[in-house]
């Protein structure tokens, strides 16, 4: 899957010729390469973030443990001395 980016990225960087091919008008293929990535990388950022959140807002929502003397509202261990 990232093969072909990447082979695509080398390409374009070793060569002047194929970063100037004009696309449509004066958007030239590095141009429109450069964006192509700067999107991939945006989507994956966000997409990471999201599911971070995700997990996070998971792990607040489970259920508190019990303290050491098996209560529900006993002092956290820290409190009570540990």
């Amino acid at each position: 899957m990232n093969g072909a980016p990447l082979a695509v990225g080398i390409v374009l960087s070793c060569s002047t010729e194929a970063t100037g091919v004009d696309v449509v008008g004066r958007l030239t293929l590095g141009v429109v390469w450069g964006v192509l990535q700067l999107g991939v990388f945006l989507a994956s950022v966000w997409w990471y973030e999201d599911r971070c959140a995700r997990v996070r807002h998971h792990v607040e929502l489970s259920p508190a443990p019990l303290g050491p003397a098996g209560a529900a509202d006993a002092p956290p261990m820290r409190e009570a001395g540990w």
